[in-house]
């Protein structure tokens, strides 16, 4: 398997063309992936060109390089498998609105009274020499887990459509959201046609989700620190 940039440059050859060793030879090639990796961080570095109102360190930026594996056919119908990386610009204009509104709809897990008898280890730890009566919630209720998954995904879309700092259009050419401007919190007009974009037509998966969503949290904990004063 052949690794390559996504831009012009060079490669690296990781074909199994002779046999590698236990010790230096694996920190060997664990350090030059790592220096490859670095150099495709580097080369993909976008520039500052233009510096307007609208403009921050802490409003938008780019996820960290995201991997996506093909299969080509050359003309003589011989196979090959190419790794590429790219980046998404993200921003933060109206997440912490966002993050605050899907809190406020978080689920919460059943709980029930219960009773802790005076030498009970929950009663020493709480400092009671009674017996004392909880609250006590059961988060491995099965119901409870099924709609926090479900929750999780949902938020998980939303802080997605949000962030996406692109104009997205369907299959029909119809916007479905707008959100190329760096200094306006994004419009989600279809919210399913976008995704459905997103996900079939851009091809992102579970791993590129996870990432970028990361990349989002911390974009925002960076803005709302900024705004702090922090």
């Amino acid at each position: 398997m052949k690794v390559t940039k996504l831009e012009e440059g060079g490669s690296m050859d990781l074909d199994a063309g002779q046999p590698v060793g236990i010790g230096d030879g694996i920190m060997d090639i664990i350090k030059e992936q790592k220096e490859s990796e670095k150099d495709r961080a580097a080369k993909d570095a976008k520039f500052i060109e233009i510096i307007d109102s609208g403009f921050s360190l802490f409003s938008w930026g780019w996820t960290q390089p995201l991997k996506r594996t093909r299969s080509e056919v050359d003309k003589n119908g011989n196979i090959s498998t190419k790794v590429e990386y790219f980046r998404l610009k993200i921003k933060s204009m109206g997440m912490s609105e966002v993050m605050e509104e899907w809190q406020n709809r978080m689920p919460s897990p059943p709980a029930m009274l219960k009773t802790y008898k005076k030498d009970s280890d929950v009663a020493r730890q709480l400092g009671y020499k009674h017996d004392v009566v909880i609250w006590e919630s059961n988060e491995a209720d099965p119901a409870f887990q099924r709609e926090r998954n479900r929750f999780n995904s949902e938020l998980g879309k939303a802080l997605l459509l949000h962030s996406l700092a692109y104009d997205i259009v369907d299959e029909n050419n119809r916007l479905v959201l707008k959100g190329s401007s760096l200094s306006e919190p994004n419009e989600i007009i279809d919210s399913q046609s976008a995704l459905k974009v997103i996900f079939n037509r851009w091809g992102l998966t579970s791993e590129h989700f996870a990432v970028i969503t990361a990349d989002v949290r911390e974009l925002t904990a960076a803005k709302e620190g900024e705004e702090l004063g922090e």
